[in-house]
């Protein structure tokens, strides 16, 4: 197994609903684990129709690797919403959240706008 494969997070479709729950305030009435081999993505859709991506990351994905990401993000966005995913803030005024999954493993979350 490789290091990336080891450090994958354990995350189920209702661990994923708890996290966008907790850290966003985000009631997810769809939900659908998207293929990754490094991390878990989720399609989330609320109440109203509106769709998010939320990605857990991988615990070898550093905090500051994962702002430098949030940081072109919204430089990207800020030239065209349409077309550009923008890092959502938590409750706490954060875009990355910090979340202990199942296994005991600290792993990083962040919730993007989704881009069709």
């Amino acid at each position: 197994m490789s290091d990336v494969a080891a450090l994958r997070p354990k995350c189920s479709p209702e661990d994923a609903r708890s996290v966008a729950r907790d850290r966003w305030a985000l009631d997810a009435r769809e939900l659908e684990e998207l293929p990754s081999d490094r991390d878990r993505n989720f399609r989330l859709t609320d109440g109203e129709g509106r769709s998010y991506l939320l990605k857990i990351a991988s615990a070898a994905d550093s905090a500051s690797e994962l702002r430098l990401q949030h940081a072109a993000m919204a430089a990207l966005h800020a030239t065209d919403p349409r077309a550009y995913p923008l890092p959502l803030p938590g409750g706490d005024g954060d875009t990355l959240q910090s979340v202990s999954l199942p296994g005991g493993r600290e792993h990083r979350a962040h919730l993007v706008t989704w881009i069709p």
